[in-house]
């Protein structure tokens, strides 16, 4: 990739490996510096008190 992103997000995703291909990289880092943005990582974390999964 020749683009370098300003967001965190993306900049965090790519040093760990896990952007494999993207079809426009400046449009979501414009969307993701441009105010309040979401992303979700695939991970699900436990609930300890009930040692279940969270959905």
């Amino acid at each position: 990739m020749t683009y370098t992103p300003r967001s965190e997000f993306l900049n965090v995703m790519q040093s760990r490996g896990y952007m494999a291909d993207c079809t426009d990289l400046q449009s979501l880092d414009d969307a993701l510096t441009s105010g309040t943005s979401g992303a979700v990582d695939g991970a699900r974390t436990r609930d300890p008190r009930r040692d279940r999964p969270v959905l």
